[in-house]
Formats: structure tokens, sequence, C-alpha cells
């Protein structure tokens, strides 16, 4: 049986000698593999919750950091519609998210700061981290532009535009 550990496997062939050699009746036997067969059901059955509940905790951590990120940032979403960070990605065609081109845009612009957001200069070096991809396209964009784009950097990348 699929998902069975090894001294499952062992259990349910010991079993099976025990019936062969008519050291157990088929009553017994069924018995004795039903339980297991539910013993395996159960681990199995276990893992895959256990599984789908850490994928729901890090799903949470995401959709509270990227809250957090739009709570902290309100200008983003504007500023992705508006084109202003077009010209940092067109000038950098490893950039696939408008979040970096965000942060470069508010180090060369921070007349343009938020009220209560933090200085974005206070980072230091104008080095970031990449930020967790989004599940979805760009908000701004529709998905043949996300596709043209797509295919726009990757044409830069191999030096063919």
């Amino acid at each position: 049986m699929e998902g069975q550990s090894k001294n499952q496997q062992e259990q349910l062939e010991v079993i099976y000698e025990k019936l062969g050699a008519g050291d157990i009746s088929v009553p017994e036997a069924i018995k004795r593999s039903n339980e297991l067969t539910a013993e395996v059901t159960a681990d199995l059955v276990l893992k895959g919750a256990n599984q789908r509940t850490e994928e729901l905790l890090e799903g949470k951590d995401f959709e509270t950091a990227e809250k957090k990120f739009f709570d902290d940032h309100p200008d983003y979403e504007e500023l992705v519609a508006s084109g202003k960070l077009q010209p940092y990605i067109d000038k950098n065609p490893t950039l696939v998210d408008e979040m970096i081109a965000y942060y470069q845009y508010k180090i060369d612009n921070p007349e343009n700061e938020s009220p209560g957001e933090k200085n974005v200069q206070e980072f230091g070096d104008r080095s970031f981290k990449r930020t967790p991809k989004r599940m979805e396209k760009p908000l701004a964009l529709s998905e043949d532009q996300w596709l043209d784009r797509q295919l726009k950097i990757v044409s830069q990348m191999r030096g063919e535009s």
C-alpha cells in the first residue's frame, strides 16, 4: 500500500505469512490488515493536514507582509499605475517587479516621500534584497502588456534589442 512505512510493510508480510502457514484465521488476518491500513491512512491524512497547515501559515505570513508593505507605502500602487517606475525598469532589464524600481525611484526622488514613510535612504548602500514575487501580474498591466514586457526583458538580456 502506498504511504506505508517499512515497519508497516513488514507487519503486513508477517500477517500474510501467518495466514499462509495457517497460524491465524482469515478473519484475524483481515482484522490485523485493516488495523494497519487504518494506521497508514491516519498517517497520510495527518501528514497532508500538517503540510496544508504549513502552506496556509506561509501564505498568511506573505499576506501579512504584503499588507504591511502597502500600509507603509500608500503611494506604491499609484506610482506603478502612473508609469513613473517604467524608466527604472527599462534601464535595468533584470528587474522583474516594480518593487525594486519603486525603492530606486524613492531614493532618486526623496521629495516625493509619503508622510510617515521611512526614508529609504536610511537603508544604506542602495542595494535591496529581492522581494517575494506576487502571485498575480502587476496591477497596472494587462496580460498582453505583461507578456510583451517579459519578452522584451528576455530580448534585452540576450542582447537582441
